[in-house]
């Protein structure tokens, strides 16, 4: 299993579910207004449940274009060797 579908599984999944779980519950509850005109509503279920939806967006993101640099052929451990060898070198002493 690649590393990116074990984030995907692992992070972006219980991300999106937590978020629907807490919107279907605010639609569950619903809002009414009392007898003294007040408005109750489950906002923190709304909001928390936004949140949670564009977190796991914003990870679903991530994931999707480190899977395509991976696929590229980019190799991020190549760049820092290079670099440890120009430092090793003397080249970052000015």
């Amino acid at each position: 299993m690649s590393r990116s579908l074990k984030f995907f599984l692992i992070v972006v999944s219980p991300l999106a579910a937590a978020g629907l779980a807490c919107l279907g519950a605010a639609g569950l509850i619903g809002s009414h207004v009392d007898a003294n005109g007040v408005l109750r509503e489950p906002f923190a279920l709304i909001a928390g449940g936004s949140l949670l939806m564009v977190a796991s967006a914003v990870a679903a993101a991530a994931c999707l274009l480190w899977a395509a640099r991976r696929a590229s052929g980019h190799d991020p451990r190549r760049y820092a060797a290079a670099g440890a060898r120009w430092l090793q070198a003397g080249a970052g002493h000015a």
